[in-house]
């Protein structure tokens, strides 16, 4: 049986589960949320030693003579989004990764990753797809969709995974055309829809075909709980931005600095009731997809209890 989300299975299911398939979708969905549950206690009770010990130790300093004093925080830059000369892969992973290796586990802690290095492609096909978003997409998923491209080049440096940054800007901006180009039932799954969309739309940019098809690639499987890195760092990027974005997966490996220009640069007004519509929608009328089985489980929740905690 081929791997849900991958080539194969696009071309043999158009995106509709089997209902072994289901089965297997709803088992790795709820797999994932209890790992994703078990991390988040694990991190918060890290973070309460932390803060208990560092409450000891100023304490203890502050009853010396001559107690240290504390040491100034710094100020993070600005969010700023500009083009930038050619789209040259980014080449930050480590010289003794091994290829297509899972990225180590995150830091425990926040890390800065300042949006300011993270610059737009300045290539044709890049502002060929910036422009047809900003006429096709509400702002909601216009700004989600920058927010994800952001999330996923953020992740890389974290995980030092090498990456193709235009393929991973245009496959972020066009990931959910399926949900604004409804064909109704006769599509199974708005993600391969959109795959089928945004194929066109880079063919028409003048992109290569296999550009086109690494970007539709990536736009199929980022409805699945996992993509791998062995399918490739834009998939598995791209997976990783929209899943955080959307309900919060990894957000505390990044510091709150960086999480507030992400938000200034890409706001999220309106997007949690946006998104949950469309979703409701989508297992409505496509009650095979990934994306039916996922609001079964419970995804409203999720998508609430994120955006509850960033409010």
């Amino acid at each position: 049986m081929a791997a849900i989300g991958s080539r194969t299975w696009v071309a043999q299911t158009h995106g509709a589960l089997t209902p072994a398939s289901q089965l297997l979708f709803a088992a790795q969905a709820i797999t994932r949320e209890l790992k994703t549950n078990h991390r988040q206690v694990t991190t918060a009770a890290r973070a309460a030693v932390r803060a208990s010990a560092t409450h000891a130790s100023a304490a203890h300093a502050s009853a010396a003579p001559d107690g240290p004093s504390a040491a100034a925080a710094g100020t993070a830059a600005a969010a700023t989004i500009a083009p930038r000369p050619g789209a040259e892969p980014r080449t930050n992973a480590s010289p003794d990764r091994a290829a297509g290796a899972e990225p180590a586990a995150g830091p425990s802690a926040g890390t800065d990753v300042l949006v300011g290095g993270r610059l737009v492609p300045a290539t044709a096909v890049a502002r060929h797809v910036t422009d047809f978003v900003r006429t096709v997409l509400p702002d909601p998923l216009l700004q989600h969709s920058i927010r994800s491209w952001l999330w996923g080049s953020m992740l890389a440096e974290l995980d030092q995974i090498e990456y193709d940054d235009e393929r991973l800007y245009v496959a972020a901006l066009l990931h959910d055309v399926g949900l604004i180009d409804d064909p109704g039932t006769d599509a199974a799954c708005f993600a391969v829809h959109g795959s089928n969309l945004a194929r066109w739309v880079v063919i028409e940019a003048g992109a290569a075909n296999a550009f086109a098809t690494d970007v539709a690639d990536a736009i199929a499987a980022h409805f699945n709980v996992n993509v791998p890195l062995s399918w490739g760092a834009e998939p598995h990027l791209l997976h990783a931005g929209t899943h955080l974005d959307v309900i919060g997966l990894r957000l505390p490996e990044l510091a709150p600095d960086t999480i507030a220009q992400v938000h200034t640069r890409a706001p999220r007004t309106g997007f949690a009731d946006h998104f949950l519509d469309a979703m409701r929608k989508e297992a409505r009328l496509r009650r095979t997809s990934r994306a039916a089985v996922l609001w079964r489980l419970g995804m409203n929740r999720s998508i609430r209890r994120f955006q509850d905690h960033l409010e």
